[in-house]
């Protein structure tokens, strides 16, 4: 049985172009081969392969974007097939889940500045944010109270 999802769950929000998770990539996958295995089912927008920011190679995983009926194709013909040497995964992407607590990560994607704002009242204190981002700070937003 397909992991991929039913086709009454795929693309759930009618967008015109869906977004596709693409898994257990090759080191050596580029962009263009990524792009190129997904277009022989239609129009790619856009292929991409997120990197480690501190060596610069790409994590073994990928997005390529297109038109909604076209990656769903893709992804039922191209889930469990080989590209570059692996056996790749294929998805509809799904947004991160956004736990309701405070987050500190990298991208700092699960902050939530209305409960630290709350936090802050609390303590009768307002909140001073810092956004740094320099050579020898990667980046990130910092507060104090």
């Amino acid at each position: 049985k397909s992991s991929s999802p039913s086709r009454a769950d795929f693309n759930a929000t009618k967008s015109a172009d869906v977004k596709l998770f693409v898994g257990n990539l090759s080191l050596d996958t580029t962009e263009d081969t990524l792009s190129r295995a997904f277009s022989s089912f239609g129009s790619v927008s856009d292929a991409v392969l997120p990197t480690d920011r501190d060596s610069g190679r790409t994590r073994g995983f990928g997005f390529v974007t297109m038109p909604a009926a076209d990656a769903e194709l893709a992804m039922h013909q191209l889930n469990k097939t080989e590209l570059d040497g692996r056996t790749i995964r294929v998805n509809e992407s799904r947004p991160k889940n956004n736990t309701d607590g405070v987050g500190y990560g990298r991208d700092n994607t699960s902050l939530k500045i209305s409960r630290l704002n709350d936090w802050a009242k609390k303590k009768g204190k307002k909140l001073q944010w810092n956004v740094v981002s320099n050579k020898s700070c990667t980046g990130g937003t910092y507060f104090s109270a």
